[in-house]
């Protein structure tokens, strides 16, 4: 039949295409980079080269098979659900004080928003100080994620923008410092606030987040145990807020999704009581679930035009390719399978991708278990 990237690509949308939810590709900003971005995975990752490379191991390895696949992934943004507060205020001592409707767990929001505040006021991120969040200071939902922080750092740059104009007839040739000193000691309102909310549009999502994906997994089809050799990531996050952050975003984000996909099983009783509740036997990943090579991507040169600045979020999007690890276990299922004589007819494969479940699908027959 048919390669399975060829079905892919055959699939995929055009520019212009309407999705079943009401995005239309093209209009109001939502750009379409996705073929681009396969296009260039592909050889970028020498897909075509290592799939041959692949066939050739299954065909003189019996128990230990390869398989190799991609996947791509469009995960819809809506800034107009994630109406966001800010607050400035600048002390004498030349510190910005900054509060918004938000929280830092991991995903560097307060990175971003310093960065974006320095910016507004030209002056060292040092200087800024993001305040724990509070909605007695800025009643807005807090929210912990990176879509929320891109309202956040619009909200929180607008209100640097107010406070900036006041301060603008102290600041001609002096210090931060001296010029904030100054204002403060003629009476001027030295903090400043902004409600952000992004205007609902034609589409239902503002923008989508894009990526593209080439996993290689080593299969013990004796154990069902699965290593995952190489996974190489592109995504296109616009014009980056913090590329390092966002880098440790993707990073993170499929790592999480692997445990969902390889060893996190989850086991319920009748009365939806969880039977695995602890570390021994709820397996969530470890350092040594890590692909062995993992490469992640920026596209460049492709800002958002409808996300803040040109940048994209980048935390969710990630986990959606995490179905090029299932479709390369299953292309070494498929060479087991047949090493195995059943064939090499489509069967069902369900997650997570245990041992158990691996071994199973493989189905060799211990007769079959002989060492030449």
């Amino acid at each position: 039949g048919m390669p399975l990237d060829q079905v892919q690509e055959k699939n995929m949308y055009s520019l212009g295409d309407t999705t079943p939810i009401g995005d239309q590709l093209g209009r109001e900003g939502f750009n379409w980079t996705v073929p681009k971005m396969w296009q260039q995975i592909k050889e970028s990752a020498k897909f075509e080269e290592r799939k041959a490379e692949v066939k050739r191991f299954n065909g003189t390895n019996k128990w230990m098979k390869k398989g190799i696949a991609m996947s791509a992934a469009k995960f819809g943004v809506d800034l107009s659900g994630y109406a966001v507060g800010a607050m400035v205020a600048a002390r004498e001592d030349g510190s910005v004080q900054v509060s918004f409707g938000g929280a830092d767990l991991g995903t560097g929001v307060d990175v971003k928003v310093t960065q974006f505040v320095a910016k507004a006021l030209s002056i060292n991120a040092a200087r800024v100080v993001v305040t724990p969040s509070c909605t007695a200071a800025t009643p807005s939902p807090p929210a912990a994620h990176l879509q929320p922080a891109e309202s956040a750092c619009a909200a929180a740059s607008i209100a640097c923008r107010k406070l900036d104009a006041r301060l603008q007839p102290f600041r001609a040739g002096k210090r931060w410092e001296q010029a904030v000193k100054e204002a403060a000691h003629q009476g001027v309102d030295l903090t400043a606030d902004w409600w952000f909310e992004h205007p609902k549009g034609l589409n239902h999502h503002t923008y989508a987040t894009y990526g593209t994906a080439v996993s290689e997994v080593l299969v013990d089809t004796l154990t069902g145990q699965v290593r995952v050799e190489r996974v190489d990531l592109l995504m296109d996050l616009g014009l980056q807020i913090n590329a390092a952050v966002d880098i440790g975003q993707i990073q993170g984000g499929f790592i999480m999704a692997l445990g969902y996909m390889l060893t996190e099983d989850l086991k319920v009783d009748d009365a939806g009581k969880q039977l695995n509740s602890s570390s021994v036997h709820y397996h969530v990943p470890t350092a040594y679930d890590i692909p062995i090579e993992f490469n992640v991507s920026l596209l460049e040169g492709t800002p958002s035009p409808a996300g803040i600045s040109g940048s994209k979020s980048s935390s969710e999007a990630p986990l959606c390719l995490v179905n090029s690890v299932y479709l390369a276990v299953k292309e070494a299922i498929y060479a087991g399978r047949e090493e195995a004589g059943r064939g090499g007819g489509w069967f069902m494969l369900d997650v997570p991708l245990t041992p158990e479940r691996l071994r199973q699908a493989v189905g060799a027959e211990p007769e079959a278990m002989v060492v030449p």
